[in-house]
Order: structure tokens, then C-alpha cells, then sequence
């Protein structure tokens, strides 16, 4: 509450006595600790005391009544101060508004104004206290951004609809934007090194702005980046999704390949191998049956051809007689798929996707 002087009489606080021609009435006690007590917002303890100070100077004929005063009126305005901040924060905690945000910085808008597809950095001069987001600055995606929205997923609220909690929503925040990461990057060829999958959830305070979701973002926090990553189907001709969605299964199969060497783990290959054989095959049979472009049926058709020896190859590893012949096996199916990476490049050159080779300018 305001404590300022302006309530009290200049005589009261500055000690000035002036020239009496008679002693002067003694000041009462109570008056000077109600004063000091409401100026140091002791409000309850200011009000009691000035009540009291007023019944004894009006009966010892004492001064120091513009002081009681003082004190009563202070103390009663901080009572009321204190009861409508403590009504305030009670409210706001149930509403889960929180207490307001302060003014954004210039350009930036709060982080819940991001939605998917925008573009943005980290609003200028807020920081990053404990990578807490408050504001953000969004960009076009052709200039130099850190991070970019893929989309929303909504969160599960507590009972009764409110804030579920920040440990419930961390724990579940994965799971929830995997499906959003998945739609909105097709083609992770696309991905630069250093961007990550991460994403931006309420605090309790935000959790109405919020509208209860959690935004999923490709972020990259120490470089910036030109251009979209998004390869969506919107943004997709029907022969580039027809390719992506064909080389898909093999590519997910591929990154299962057991942890341990071949020697210490023969089963685990063998059934990467069978898993393999079956993605093999899926993926020439949905390639062959793409309507490729002019300029890309060359190199779609040279695909095509290379999968029947792939086939073989992990077949083989799956009927390998001992050791030896499983490690062989093994190698050379492994070889395979390495050299297919080269068809591929020269497919989605020809399609017009991603090769994974980034140009210098996107990272600056």
C-alpha cells in the first residue's frame, strides 16, 4: 500500500516543535508506533494502535492525534489492499490466468500466437531463463529462423478441465507430437543437421491462452536456418508423396538394425533380415507402380530394377548356414543398401525433393 508522507502533517514527521509559550502537551506513544507501524505495512498492528492512541489522547489531552490518524487510515487501506491482491492471486489461480504478462517486447508476440507453419526466433532481449518462452519473434521462412511450428496437439486436461500439471504434460508431450512431426516432415532428407523435434507447452499461468495444446517445433538453438521444412501433402506433387511413401517402410526397417555385432547377436539379424526382405519387396513393387514424370522415369525405372538382388541378398542372410556365411551375408546386403542410396539421390533429384545435401547459404 502507499506509504507516503502526503497523509501526514508536516509538523508530525519532521520533529519541529516550534516556539511554545507554555510546555508543550507530551506526544502520545501509541500515535508515533501506530505511524511507524503503517509505514512499515504492518497494517493490522498500525490500526490497533491508533484506535488506542485516539481514546487516550482524548482523555489525556496529548498530541499526536494527526499521527493516529494516520496510522488508522494507512492501516485500513493496506487491510484492503492486502484482501483484494490475495482475492486477485486466488482467482487467477483458479482461472488459470496467472498473473498478467508484462508488456512484449517490440515486433514479438507471446508464444501462443505461434501456429503451425510460422516461423520464428526468440523475441529479442527476453533471454532464455531455464528455456522458459515467453515471447517470440516470427519471420518469414526464407530470412534466418531458429525454430519453426510443424503444429498443435491438444493436451489432456485434469479433472474438472484444469491445468493437468507440468510433469503429466511433459511425460505425454512425445507421444502427442510424434503423429504432428510425422505429417508435416514427409521427407526428413529435408532436415538440416542440428534441428531437433522439441516443443512449447502452457504453464499453469498460460494454460487458457494456451487453449490447452502443446506446440510442436523443429528447433535448431545454436544455428539459424533459411526455408521451410515443411513436406507435407500440401506442399507435395502426387509422384514426390508417391515416392516418399513408397521408400518409407524400408527406410524405418533400415533404422532397426540390431546394436550388437553379427557374431553376438545371429538371431537378431536374421530377423532384421526377414523384415528387410519384405520391406524390399514392398517398396519395388509401390515404385513400379508410380506415374513417373518424364524426366524422372529413368532413374525410377533403374530403382526398380536394383530390388530383386536386394531381395536375394537378405533372403540370404535369413538361410545362412553358420557364422561365417551370416556375416558374408550380412555384408553384402548391407552393401546394397548402401549403393542404393545413390539410385535414390538420383530419383529425388530428377522428382525435385531434397538429397540431403544442404547449400552452404541455408545455415548462416
Amino acid at each position: 500500500p502507499a506509504t507516503g508522507w502526503g497523509a501526514v502533517t508536516p509538523g508530525a514527521v519532521s520533529g519541529y516543535q516550534g516556539m511554545y509559550a507554555y510546555q508543550p502537551r507530551p506526544t502520545n506513544g501509541m500515535a508515533i508506533g501506530s505511524l511507524v507501524t503503517a509505514l512499515t505495512c504492518l497494517s493490522p498492528v498500525a490500526l490497533v494502535l491508533g484506535v488506542i492512541a485516539l481514546v487516550q489522547i482524548h482523555k489525556r489531552q496529548e498530541r499526536g492525534r494527526g499521527m493516529a490518524v494516520s496510522g488508522v487510515v494507512l492501516g485500513v487501506l493496506g487491510l484492503v489492499f492486502g484482501a483484494l491482491t490475495t482475492v486477485g492471486l486466488v482467482l487467477g489461480d483458479e482461472d488459470g490466468g496467472g498473473p498478467r504478462r508484462p508488456a512484449a517486447p517490440r515486433g514479438a508476440v507471446s508464444w501462443d500466437k505461434v501456429a503451425k507453419g510460422d516461423c520464428y526466433n526468440p523475441a529479442q532481449g527476453t533471454g532464455d531463463a531455464g528455456r522458459q518462452v515467453s515471447w517470440v519473434t516470427k519471420v518469414p521462412c526464407s530470412l534466418p529462423h531458429h525454430s519453426e511450428a510443424a503444429g498443435t496437439a491438444p493436451i489432456a486436461a485434469a479433472e474438472g478441465g484444469g491445468y493437468p500439471g507440468e510433469d503429466a504434460i511433459l511425460k505425454s508431450a512425445d507421444a502427442l507430437c510424434k503423429p504432428v512431426f510425422d505429417a508435416y516432415v514427409l521427407d526428413d532428407w529435408a532436415v538440416p543437421d542440428g534441428v531437433g523435434l522439441g516443443y512449447m507447452y502452457p504453464t499453469r499461468g498460460s494454460w487458457r491462452a494456451s487453449g490447452g495444446a502443446v506446440i510442436c517445433v523443429l528447433e535448431d538453438v545454436d544455428a539459424q536456418h533459411k526455408g521451410s521444412l515443411r513436406t507435407d501433402r500440401t506442399t507435395l506433387t502426387p509422384a514426390q508423396l508417391a515416392y516418399l511413401e513408397a521408400v518409407k517402410p524400408l527406410n524405418a526397417a533400415a533404422d532397426d538394425i540390431p546394436e550388437d555385432e553379427v557374431e553376438d547377436a545371429p538371431a537378431d539379424y536374421r530377423a532384421w533380415a526377414a523384415t528387410m526382405a519384405e520391406a524390399t519387396q514392398q517398396e519395388a513393387e509401390k515404385l513400379a507402380a508410380i506415374a513417373w514424370p518424364e524426366g524422372a522415369r529413368a532413374p525410377g525405372e533403374a530403382m526398380v530394377a536394383s530390388k530383386p538382388a536386394a531381395v536375394e541378398a537378405w533372403h540370404a542372410v535369413k538361410t545362412a548356414r553358420d557364422g561365417a556365411e551370416l556375416a558374408r551375408a550380412v555384408q553384402r546386403a548391407e552393401g546394397l543398401l548402401r549403393d542404393s542410396v545413390g539410385e535414390a539421390k538420383a530419383v529425388r533429384a530428377a522428382l525435385g525433393l531434397s538429397t540431403g545435401e544442404h547449400p552452404g547459404d541455408i545455415q548462416v
